[in-house]
C-alpha cells in the first residue's frame, strides 16, 4: 500500500511540474503579444551594439592578420639568415676546394695545353700543303677562268668587257663568266684552307663584278631598246632575249598603239629563247611605245642581311622602261636622236588607277608565269609572292597568284614594275627541335638536325669539305651531290628554301637579330661559354657522339647541357701516339650552381628520332669555367642534375670523359684511340660547323 501510494504522488507531482510549464509558456506567449513595440532609442541602442560587436570582430581580425604576418615575416627571416649563413659557409668550402684543387686543376689546363699546341702548327703546315697543292692544279690544268684572289686578273677581266661593244648576248655571256668567278671567290672566301686573300678583298671582288654586270646588262638594255625598229617582227614590236645559268633577260618593245600589237593571244612568249617567261601585256600598255623588261637571277642582290623575309629561288624582275625618241628616215638615211636613253634604260612606275577607281581591275595588271626553278623547295598553297621596294619586301598590289606544283608553274597578277619573287620568313627553320653529332668513320662525321618544320637536316662533315646526306628530296637532289664550304652549302641551302642562318654571317645572337622572336631570344646561351664548348667537343668528335639534352633551355645563358656517348664505329683502330691526358676522378663534390628542379612538360612534344644500338648516354654540364657529369634525366619529369659518384669538377670536357671512361680500362681504350685519331683539320671542321649554327644556342 506504501508503495503503491508512493508512486501516485510522484505521478501527481509530474503532472503538476508539466501543467505549470505549460501556464508559463502561455503566460510568455501572451505577454509577447501585448509587449508594446521597441522605441526609437532602444532600436539606435540596438543598432550602436551590434555596430560594436562589428567592429570589435573586425579590429580583432586585423590583429590577427597582422600577428600571423609578423610570425611568417619572422619565420621568412629566419629561414633567410640560415639560407645566408648556408650559402657562407657553401662558399667558405667551395674556396677552401677551390684552393685545395688548384693545382690539379692548374694540371689539367697544362695537359690540354701540351695536347692543343703541337695541333697547331701541324694545322698550319696543312693549310699552306693544300693551298699550294690547288694553285699548282689550276696552273697545270691551264684554265683561262680568272683568278679571284689575285686583284690584277679581276681588273684585267673587267676592263676587257668594257671595252667590248653592247649587245644583249654577248653581255649575258660576260655576266654568267663573271658569275663563274664570283663562285670561285665563294669557294676561296669560306674555304677553311685560304690563306693568302683577305675575306675584305674577295667580298669586295664580289660586289665589284657583280655590280658591273648588272650595269652591262643595263647598257645591252638601252642599245637594243635605242635600235629596236631593226629587229621588229613585222611592223608592232621588237623582241629578244639572253639566257644562261644564272641570268635570263628578255626585252620587248612596242612601237604600235593598238591593241593588236601583242599577237592574237595578247603574250610575250620568250619560252622558245629558253627564258621560261610567258607574259600578257594590259590593253593601256598595249596602246603605248613602250618597252618591258622581264630578268630573273638565281643570286639575291637586294635583301639586308637583318631582314625577316628571304626570297627563294629565281629574283624576277619586271621593269617598264621608257623609249628614247624614235628614228625617223629620211630617204635612203636613218636619223637617231643622241640622248641620255641611248646608253642607259630609264626604269618607269606602273600606275594604271585614277580618282574614280577604288580598285584596279585584273585587265589592267601585268599577268605574268614563270618556271620556278627545279632547285626550289616551295611550300605553301599558294607560296607568298612578293616585291621589292624601300629595303623591304611587300605583298600589296599581287592578285590571283597561283602555283601548279605538277608544272612547277606560277602565275600571277602584278601592279608593280619591280623585282618579285617567292618568300618566306627567315624563321621557318627555328628554333630546331633536335640534334646530334655521330662520328661514322675516320675524320668523318654526320651532323643531324631536326627543324621546326620537320625537316631533317643531314651534313657529312670531313676535314676538307661539307656535304649534304638529307632529306632526301627532289628539289635538292643537286645539292647533296656537291662538297662544299660549309657556308657555301649553308647559303645554296637557303636559296633552295631551307635557311639554317639568322643572318648571312651565322646564328650569332646579338644586336644585329635584336628583332628576334621571344621564343628563339630566350635561348641564347653567351658566346664565350657556349664557344668554349664547341672548342672542347671538337676535339673528342672523333670518338664520342653528342646530342641535344632536353634540359639545356634550363641551364640558362651561362650553362649547357648535353648529352655524350662513345662511338662505335669501327672496331679495330691503329694506335696513335701522344700523352695520355689527366686522370680518373676519385671523389665527388657538392654544386650549389647545379641546376634547380624544373618540369620538362614544355618539351614533351619533341621527340628525338629513333635510337640506334649506342652505349649509355651519359649527361655533361658544362659553364665558361668547368665541366661536370651529372645523372641522367631525360626520361624524368624533372631535372635531377646530382653528380655521379667519384667525379669531380674538371677544367675541361677531356677531362670528364676520362671520369667516363677511363683510359687504364679496356674497353674504354678503343674509344680514346678513336679520338686521337682524329686530325686537327677534322676537329676544326666540327667546331666551324658548331660555330655557325649555334645548336646550343637555337634548339629549344
Amino acid at each position: 500500500m506504501a508503495d503503491n501510494k508512493s508512486g501516485d504522488e510522484k505521478g501527481e507531482a509530474a503532472a503538476t511540474t508539466t501543467k505549470k510549464k505549460v501556464t508559463k509558456k502561455k503566460a510568455a506567449a501572451k505577454s509577447s503579444i501585448f509587449r508594446p513595440p521597441p522605441t526609437k532609442e532602444e532600436l539606435e541602442k540596438h543598432k550602436r551594439a551590434v555596430r560594436r560587436k562589428k567592429l570589435e570582430r573586425a579590429r580583432q581580425a586585423k590583429l590577427d592578420g597582422e600577428r600571423k604576418a609578423e610570425r611568417e615575416r619572422q619565420a621568412k627571416e629566419r629561414d633567410g639568415m640560415r639560407a645566408a649563413e648556408e650559402d657562407s659557409r657553401r662558399y667558405e668550402e667551395e674556396c677552401i676546394l677551390e684552393k685545395a684543387e688548384e693545382g690539379r686543376r692548374h694540371q689539367e689546363a697544362e695537359e690540354i695545353r701540351k695536347l692543343e699546341a703541337p695541333t697547331i702548327s701541324k694545322y698550319e703546315q696543312w693549310k699552306r700543303k693544300k693551298l699550294a697543292e690547288k694553285e699548282w692544279n689550276q696552273y697545270t690544268n691551264c684554265t683561262r677562268r680568272v683568278n679571284p684572289a689575285q686583284e690584277c686578273d679581276v681588273n684585267t677581266f673587267v676592263n676587257v668587257w668594257a671595252e667590248q661593244a653592247s649587245s644583249l648576248a654577248s653581255d649575258v655571256a660576260y655576266a654568267q663568266e663573271a658569275e663563274d668567278i664570283i663562285e670561285d671567290a665563294e669557294m676561296l672566301l669560306y674555304d677553311t684552307v685560304s690563306l693568302c686573300t683577305s675575306a675584305e678583298r674577295l667580298h669586295e671582288t664580289i660586289h665589284t663584278l657583280r655590280t658591273f654586270s648588272l650595269a652591262k646588262v643595263d647598257d645591252a638594255t638601252a642599245n637594243f631598246v635605242q635600235h629596236a625598229d631593226l629587229y621588229t617582227e613585222g611592223k608592232d614590236n621588237a623582241k629578244v632575249a639572253g639566257v644562261s645559268s644564272s641570268y635570263g633577260v628578255g626585252i620587248w618593245v612596242n612601237f604600235s598603239k593598238s591593241a593588236s600589237a601583242v599577237g592574237n593571244l595578247g603574250l610575250i612568249d620568250f619560252t622558245h629563247s629558253g627564258l621560261p617567261v610567258i607574259a600578257e601585256v594590259p590593253s593601256n600598255l598595249a596602246m603605248t611605245n613602250t618597252a618591258i623588261r622581264f630578268m630573273t637571277t638565281d643570286f639575291d642582290a637586294l635583301t639586308l642581311d637583318t631582314s625577316e623575309q628571304l626570297p627563294i629561288g629565281n629574283i624576277m624582275y619586271y621593269e617598264l622602261l621608257g623609249l628614247p625618241p624614235m628614228p625617223k628616215k629620211v630617204k635612203t638615211w636613218t636619223l637617231r636622236q643622241i640622248t641620255a636613253q641611248c646608253k642607259q634604260v630609264v626604269r618607269l612606275n606602273y600606275t594604271p588607277m585614277n580618282k574614280s577607281m577604288d580598285k584596279v581591275q585584273t585587265a589592267l595588271m601585268l599577268k605574268a608565269q614563270v618556271q620556278v626553278p627545279p632547285n626550289v623547295l616551295v611550300r605553301g598553297e599558294p607560296p607568298t609572292l612578293a616585291w621589292y621596294s624601300k629595303d623591304s619586301w611587300q605583298s600589296d598590289g599581287l592578285e590571283e597568284v597561283h602555283y601548279d606544283a605538277a608544272s612547277r608553274t606560277l602565275t600571277f597578277h602584278t601592279l608593280h614594275s619591280a623585282p618579285h619573287a617567292i618568300i618566306q620568313s627567315r624563321y621557318n627553320e627555328f628554333p630546331f627541335l633536335w640534334w646530334s653529332l655521330k662520328p661514322t668513320g675516320y675524320n668523318t662525321a654526320v651532323f643531324t638536325l631536326s627543324t621546326k618544320s620537320f625537316l631533317d637536316i643531314s651534313i657529312e662533315i670531313h676535314d676538307e669539305y661539307y656535304q649534304l646526306l638529307g632529306p632526301d628530296l627532289p628539289e635538292l637532289a643537286s645539292l647533296r651531290s656537291q662538297r662544299l664550304p660549309l657556308m657555301l652549302l649553308l647559303k645554296r641551302l637557303a636559296r633552295s628554301g631551307v635557311n639554317l642562318l639568322l643572318t648571312s654571317s651565322g646564328n650569332a645572337v646579338n644586336a644585329a637579330t635584336s628583332h628576334l622572336p621571344q621564343q628563339l631570344a630566350s635561348l641564347k646561351k653567351e658566346d664565350a661559354m657556349e664557344q668554349r664548348v664547341y672548342h672542347q667537343l671538337s676535339r673528342l668528335a672523333a670518338g664520342f657522339s653528342f646530342t641535344r639534352s632536353k634540359w639545356n633551355f634550363f641551364a640558362g645563358p651561362r650553362k649547357a647541357i648535353l648529352l655524350v656517348s662513345a662511338s662505335t664505329w669501327g672496331q679495330e683502330v691503329q694506335e696513335v701516339s701522344g700523352d695520355e691526358a689527366g686522370e680518373p676522378s676519385a671523389e665527388a663534390e657538392a654544386d650549389d650552381e647545379l641546376l634547380p628542379a624544373a618540369s620538362g612538360d614544355e618539351f614533351s612534344d619533341v621527340e628525338p628520332p629513333p635510337k640506334s644500338a649506342e652505349p649509355e648516354q651519359k649527361t655533361l654540364l658544362c659553364s665558361d669555367k668547368n665541366s661536370v657529369l651529372v645523372t641522367n634525366s631525360e626520361s624524368k619529369p624533372e631535372y635531377a642534375g646530382t653528380l655521379l659518384p667519384n667525379v669531380k669538377f674538371h677544367e675541361d670536357m677531356h677531362h670528364c670523359m676520362l671520369d667516363a671512361y677511363p683510359s687504364a680500362s679496356a674497353d674504354a681504350q678503343q674509344v680514346w684511340q678513336r679520338a686521337q685519331q682524329g686530325s686537327t683539320q677534322f676537329a676544326r671542321a666540327v667546331e666551324h660547323l658548331f660555330s655557325l649554327l649555334r645548336p646550343l644556342s637555337t634548339t629549344k
